[in-house]
């Protein structure tokens, strides 16, 4: 049984509190929202009136602020000798990251961040099927995520959301997760184009449009990643194609499907299960990883390459910065 401590208690934190809370551990949470305070109550948390009492609260601290506050707590878990699992993105900002993941590293603390697709069934198999070149040489990506932001959560007015930030919100960091995504699955990308639009359909200061493209370094694929606030109805999917096949990955339906280079459809992967057991999938690894008995999928050092990436596709984009790297 571990002491964890959540900082920020919104639909993410909450999440990661009752699926700690559901597993035996004992969870403190701070967030400044007294509502939000009272939510953790009625899950079986006990609510703190700082950042620091949830620090000494702990072993282990789990980040699910809004980005813009990520890095300073962050910093505060790690001098504070706590291993840390950060929700994503890692940060709006390079800062002192580079420093921070040392002195982990240092002192053999885990210092993970959130990137949930990376334990999605269809993903890890992907990763597989890839691996022993099921489609042969991977040529050409087409990632799409598309959402309608208020849909997201109903009860909040999207101005409220951290997602409207312009500096620190918007679908690219938001929707990080499809960059990270191909990267765990074809590894680091040079980023090549980025084209970013606030259409004024939304009430927010972000952008809500995007097209990026990327090419991945090491496998060679070129990949063009589409993602928006706007649609109804949602999507999301991720296609690859190959010189000896396809795969499509369904992330909702939880689903991968191939194609070989005839164009016949021979195999279908169906896994089951919910969007929330990736949630408690991601949990367990960093706590078994806390342990010593394990290692996470997605390190803050892998999720510091990734961020420079997107920082450098929002530049592309031209969005503004959260601050000076």
């Amino acid at each position: 049984m571990h002491n964890i401590a959540v900082l920020g208690l919104g639909s993410m934190g909450l999440k990661h509190a009752a699926a700690a809370i559901a597993d035996g551990h004992n969870v403190v949470g701070y967030d400044p929202s007294t509502a939000a305070l009272a939510r953790l109550c009625e899950i079986g948390g006990r609510p703190v009136e700082t950042l620091a009492a949830a620090l000494q609260a702990c072993s282990l601290v789990v980040i699910a602020s809004p980005p813009a506050y990520h890095l300073a707590q962050a910093e505060a878990a790690i001098m504070a000798g706590k291993s840390v699992l950060v929700e994503k993105p890692l940060a709006d900002r390079i800062g002192e990251l580079e420093n921070l993941v040392q002195i982990a590293e240092q002192n053999r603390l885990v210092f993970a961040v959130a990137q949930n697709l990376r334990y999605h069934p269809a993903v890890h198999a992907a990763r597989e099927f890839i691996a022993a070149g099921a489609v042969g040489q991977p040529i050409s990506v087409v990632s799409v995520g598309v959402s309608h932001l208020a849909d997201w959560r109903p009860h909040q007015s999207v101005r409220d959301n951290y997602a409207a930030d312009s500096r620190s919100g918007g679908v690219i960091f938001d929707w990080v997760h499809e960059i990270d995504m191909l990267v765990y699955l074809f590894g680091p990308f040079t980023p090549l184009a980025a084209v970013a639009e606030r259409s004024g359909r939304l009430d927010i200061e972000s952008e809500d449009t995007a097209a990026l493209v990327l090419r991945h370094d090491k496998s060679g694929p070129l990949a063009s990643i589409n993602l928006s606030y706007l649609p109804r109805p949602r999507r999301r999917f991720t296609e690859i194609f190959g010189t000896e096949g396809r795969l499509e990955l369904d992330l909702p339906g939880r689903a991968l499907r191939r194609w070989d280079a005839g164009g016949d459809l021979v195999e279908i992967c169906e896994f089951g299960g919910k969007h929330a057991d990736d949630y408690v999938a991601e949990l367990s690894a960093f706590l078994v990883a806390a342990d010593g008995r394990g290692q996470v999928r997605c390190s803050a050092r892998d999720a510091l390459d990734v961020l420079r990436g997107v920082l450098a596709l929002r530049q592309m984009a031209g969005l503004p910065a959260a601050g000076v790297a």
